[in-house]
C-alpha cells in the first residue's frame, strides 16, 4: 500500500508556468485525505518552496536538494557547509576565475556579489559583504563556461559535492552542497520519522538530482520530459509536467485503487 508520495517540483509537478494546476492540487489533497503523506523534494530553498503552500500544504519538504528536511513544520535534519569551508571555497573560486557570480545561501537568505535576477525573478538578496559568520545551506557559482565551472570539483573537500544546473531564466550555475544533502537521504530521514518503508513510497522526478530517489523508492516514476538517465532507471513513465502527468498517474494508479 502506498503511504507516501514524493515529488520534485520544477519540471515535474509544476507546469511550465511554475504553478501547481487545480487538477494536481485536488489529487494531492485527496491523497492527504486518504492518509498518504505528500512530500515536495526540491533544489529550491525553503522560501521558494513555501510559496506553494497556499495551493498545497505538503506534510513534509526536502529543500536545497536535501540540506533541509522539514516535517510537520519542524526541521528534523539539516546538512550545511561549515563556515570555515565557505571562506576557503570562496577564496579558491576567487583565485580560479577572473569574473564570476557568487551566491551563498545562509539561513534561507541569499548573499551575493551581483543581482541574482539574472537567473531568477523576484529575488530578495543582500550583498556578500553582509554575509554573517554562519554555516551555509549551499554555495552557487555562475559562469558561462562549463569546462571551467566543473573545475570547482577539483578542490572541494570530501564533505561536499558539486552539481551543475541552470537558473530559471537560463544561465549556467554550479552548486556546492554538503555531501549528505541529497533528496534520497532526506527521504530516508522521513521514512524513519513517519515509520514508513521505502517500498511504500512513490517518487516522481525529471533530472539528475532525482536519480537516486527514483531508483531507490518502491515505485520510481519519471515524467515524460525527464532526462534519459532518469527514464532508464524508473519503473514507469507518466505524462509530462505540463499535462498533469504526476497527478494523472496518482489518480489512476493510487486513488482509484485505495
Amino acid at each position: 500500500m502506498v503511504k507516501m508520495v514524493v515529488t520534485d517540483l520544477d519540471g515535474t509537478l509544476l507546469n511550465n508556468d511554475g504553478q501547481i494546476s487545480k487538477y494536481s492540487k485536488n489529487v494531492l489533497e485527496k491523497c492527504m485525505e486518504l492518509g498518504i503523506k505528500i512530500v515536495f523534494a526540491t533544489a529550491r530553498p525553503i522560501r521558494a518552496t513555501s510559496i506553494f503552500f497556499p495551493t498545497v500544504k505538503p506534510n513534509a519538504i526536502i529543500c536545497h536538494n536535501g540540506a533541509y528536511v522539514i516535517a510537520d513544520n519542524n526541521i528534523i535534519a539539516k546538512y550545511e557547509i561549515k563556515f570555515t569551508m565557505v571562506n576557503e571555497i570562496i577564496g579558491k573560486i576567487d583565485r580560479l576565475f577572473d569574473e564570476y557570480n557568487l551566491i551563498v545561501e545562509i539561513d534561507d537568505k541569499m548573499y551575493t556579489n551581483f543581482n541574482p535576477e539574472l537567473y531568477w525573478d523576484n529575488i530578495e538578496y543582500e550583498s556578500i559583504k553582509n554575509m554573517p559568520s554562519m554555516d551555509a545551506d549551499k554555495i552557487i557559482v555562475g559562469i558561462d563556461d562549463l569546462e571551467k565551472l566543473i573545475k570547482i570539483k577539483d578542490f572541494l573537500p570530501n564533505e561536499l559535492y558539486f552539481e551543475k544546473g541552470l537558473g530559471a531564466k537560463g544561465g549556467l550555475i554550479g552548486l556546492v552542497i554538503n555531501k549528505e544533502a541529497k533528496k534520497w537521504n532526506g527521504i530516508k530521514t522521513l521514512l524513519d520519522y513517519y515509520k514508513i518503508k521505502s517500498d511504500e513510497v512513490i517518487a516522481f522526478g525529471d533530472n539528475e538530482n532525482d536519480y537516486e530517489m527514483v531508483k531507490n523508492c518502491g515505485i520510481g516514476i519519471s515524467v515524460d520530459n525527464a532526462i534519459d538517465d532518469v527514464k532508464k532507471i524508473s519503473k514507469y513513465t507518466c505524462g509530462n509536467n505540463n499535462d498533469n502527468g504526476v497527478a494523472e498517474w496518482i489518480e489512476k494508479n493510487v486513488i482509484k485503487n485505495y
